[in-house]
């Protein structure tokens, strides 16, 4: 895996300006152009041409999507970009749902032997997580973005282990998130 794209799905408000996220994004590019990866980056509220994006992601062997939790899941303008990009994709990303080649619903992706990373930075501290008694009921981070994984193995993509960024705005430690995030990508092999 030598090819990396970075989204950056971060969508502004006057609460939650990017900074964290930006950040992480720019600590990743660096940490993989160091380790001799080519890297491209996409930052959504910028713009985009899916037609381009949809090229990037048949360059790319990883995708790492940065992006925010807002009100328990992605922001809009990243659910958009999927939206058009993944749909502007077909023939490409994917040839059809898997069932018109006998195959089973889902298993008609073109981007296998590809891997998808998320990295998500959230307020909600770990300890909601994980624990029946908390908030999430149990649940892990990677429970509550199921439809979003599972948008990714459509395409026939596997995914690398997702990186939390917990508690960011009621106690932010990005120094240490930083290094944190350099560490994940280098216990996935980077």
């Amino acid at each position: 895996m030598k090819n990396i794209l970075i989204i950056n799905g971060h969508e502004y408000y006057e609460i939650a300006k990017g900074g964290y996220n930006a950040a992480l994004c720019e600590t990743m590019e660096g940490y993989l152009k160091n380790n001799g990866f080519h890297v491209k980056r996409t930052v959504v509220e910028q713009g985009y041409n899916p037609q381009e994006e949809v090229d990037k992601f048949l360059w790319a062997d990883l995708v790492i999507f940065q992006f925010p939790m807002y009100w328990m899941g992605i922001p809009s303008a990243l659910k958009k970009y999927l939206d058009y990009g993944l749909t502007g994709g077909y023939g490409k990303l994917y040839a059809n749902d898997g069932r018109n080649n006998g195959g089973q619903y889902g298993s008609g992706g073109l981007l296998q032997g590809k891997r998808y990373m998320f990295s998500i930075t959230m307020n909600a501290p770990q300890e909601a997580f994980c624990d029946k008694s908390r908030f999430f009921e149990g649940k892990s981070v990677d429970e509550l973005f199921f439809g979003l994984h599972k948008a990714f193995n459509f395409l026939g993509m596997e995914p690398l282990k997702t990186f939390v960024c917990f508690d960011v705005m009621s106690n932010p430690q990005l120094e240490i998130d930083k290094q944190m995030v350099q560490r994940h990508l280098e216990a996935c092999g980077f």
